[in-house]
């Protein structure tokens, strides 16, 4: 090849590779959590006073908020008004609200929000820069022109 590859060649094998990384490490911790009786839900992690409920509630959560942003204007606005009430506390008291669900149904939450996710983002409309899915279609769009 004579000439580097252009940015947007770059930006595609980047989001292939970003993409690839992203199913891959959900799949190795659906592989972690889906055999785990009810109780083990409740186990503490390294995250100081969260239990695997509420990781895995975090993820669904966070994973919901994003593809909100670029399909569901309204309801992203009432994540946005929540965050501004409590910018400090908003994504763990929407974790811990999500954490409620019985384990199963939690799981399957989570899972059927990532593959969302992983879909959005491989059509382009939710970013893929970590706190990047806060933002809307417009913002992604825009700074894709040239």
């Amino acid at each position: 090849m004579l000439f580097a590859p252009s940015t947007r060649e770059r930006s595609v094998a980047e989001l292939a590779t970003i993409l690839d990384d992203l199913t891959a490490e959900g799949d190795d911790l659906d592989r972690l959590v889906a055999d785990l009786e009810p109780a083990g839900w409740t186990r503490p992690t390294p995250a100081a006073g969260w239990t695997i409920s509420d990781q895995i509630a975090h993820l669904a959560w966070t994973d919901d908020a994003s593809i909100s942003s670029a399909t569901d204007p309204e309801k992203f606005k009432a994540i946005v008004a929540a965050a501004w009430r409590n910018p400090t506390t908003f994504v763990d008291d929407g974790a811990r609200a999500w954490a409620a669900e019985p384990a199963p149904q939690l799981l399957e939450t989570w899972r059927a929000g990532r593959a969302r996710l992983v879909e959005a983002r491989a059509l382009g409309f939710v970013a893929v820069q970590g706190g990047d899915g806060m933002r809307g279609r417009r913002d992604v769009e825009a700074e894709r022109s040239p």
